[in-house]
């Protein structure tokens, strides 16, 4: 039984072999007659052929749109730089307006803190008068005060003078009287 399996193993082996070379073979001629088919008849290379039109089509109106697009975007920032070199150009000149008259002030408050430093040294003279004058009054107020006490004692003493005239007068009156 075994030797019969094998006989009929060997000979469907045989068989498929067969079926394979013919299939092989049918394939083989296919690709020739394939070959020899011209291209556009070759429905894989029309294929391949249209989607390389429609994409290079698609890409050109795509990188010419692309192409306006980035044209508009460069005219734009043209006329920025344009916008911001003005721009540039009036700050420089406030700028050097306020460079100016910040020198200009400058030359102001160096002027300025020479007549403060000059008013302070006029002030402390002024003040080293006052004080002297002050001083004076001071003396002065003393020596007047001296003064006064005299004037009252030459008035106590000019009534008492008087007091003794008056009195010497009545005794003379009163002598005379008598005489």
């Amino acid at each position: 039984m075994y030797k019969h399996s094998s006989a009929a193993n060997k000979r469907s082996n045989g068989i498929l072999e067969d079926q394979l070379k013919e299939a092989e073979l049918q394939l083989k001629l296919h690709e020739l007659s394939e070959a020899r088919k011209p291209w556009w008849k070759k429905p894989s290379i029309l294929i391949s052929v249209a989607t390389l039109v429609i994409g290079g089509i698609g890409g050109y109106s795509a990188s010419s749109f692309q192409k306006d697009e980035l044209q508009k975007e460069i005219d734009g920032l043209k006329v920025q730089k344009t916008l911001l070199t003005e721009d540039v150009e009036r700050k420089k000149i406030t700028l050097s307006d306020l460079k100016n008259e910040n020198s200009r002030f400058r030359t102001e408050k160096r002027d300025l803190d020479r007549d403060v430093a000059t008013l302070n040294a006029n002030i402390l003279e002024k003040q080293s008068d006052l004080q002297s004058l002050t001083n004076e009054i001071t003396d002065k107020k003393s020596v007047k005060s001296g003064y006064d006490k005299d004037i009252e004692r030459l008035k106590r003493e000019l009534a008492e003078i008087r007091q003794r005239i008056e009195t010497s007068k009545r005794e003379v009156e009163a002598a005379n009287k008598l005489n």
